[in-house]
């Protein structure tokens, strides 16, 4: 970071993700079972809460059509944990790889590996999906996910903090808060890898900070 953080939202983020980052060092390589139960815990978090999510949205939106968020957003975010899991092994297998002429009879493998803590800026227009899609293919991947929801979605970022910290252990899946701050600040953290959708002014200022987001 490039200031020290004194407000308690700058404090927690900042906590979260060295505690994130300590355990993605710590234990690096989640099984199988582990990452296709915490899929499971995030299908069941939308699933279990359908009704509450679309009124989240719509309430951001002013009023939003039940429908749009259903076949655009729910049902999106559960296909993508259905497809994910079913393929999950597969991904996750070593693949042989072909050996120079000069190095038989040595053998080469490509191992699928986590790159460690993923972050997620979202945007406000389909917040559920541009929020848990990128989190599903990172989770799969047995990486560790922050969340920063768009700041123009209280009500729903505010429902997504409370349904997470239910479902997933701080370390595996964090949510943050939407205080003005804590958007420059969470990009300017660490992340082995930063997805975010946005503006034009987002990406630029983005760009210049891809120093700061790189791996530690």
């Amino acid at each position: 970071m490039d200031q020290p953080l004194t407000s308690p939202a700058l404090r927690t983020l900042e906590d979260a993700f060295h505690a994130m980052l300590e355990k993605s060092r710590s234990e690096p390589a989640a099984p199988l079972e582990l990452r296709c139960d915490r899929l499971a815990r995030l299908r069941s978090l939308v699933s279990d809460n359908e009704a509450r999510l679309t009124q989240a949205i719509s309430a951001d939106f002013g009023n939003r059509s039940a429908a749009e968020t259903l076949f655009a957003e729910i049902l999106f975010v559960l296909n993508e944990t259905k497809h994910a899991t079913r393929h999950l092994k597969k991904w996750m297998a070593p693949q042989r790889i072909l050996t120079a002429l000069q190095f038989l009879p040595a053998k080469n493998r490509l191992v699928p590996q986590p790159l460690g803590v993923v972050g997620v800026i979202a945007p406000w227009n389909y917040p559920l999906q541009l929020t848990l899609a990128p989190a599903i293919g990172a989770l799969a991947a047995g990486n560790r996910v922050m969340i920063k929801p768009s700041e123009l979605t209280p009500h729903f970022a505010a429902l997504l903090k409370e349904l997470v910290a239910a479902k997933f252990k701080p370390d595996e899946l964090f949510v943050t808060g939407v205080e003005d701050e804590v958007a420059k600040a969470f990009a300017a953290l660490p992340f082995d890898h930063l997805v975010f959708t946005g503006s034009t002014r987002s990406a630029g200022w983005s760009r210049k900070r891809q120093g700061a987001i790189s791996p530690p």
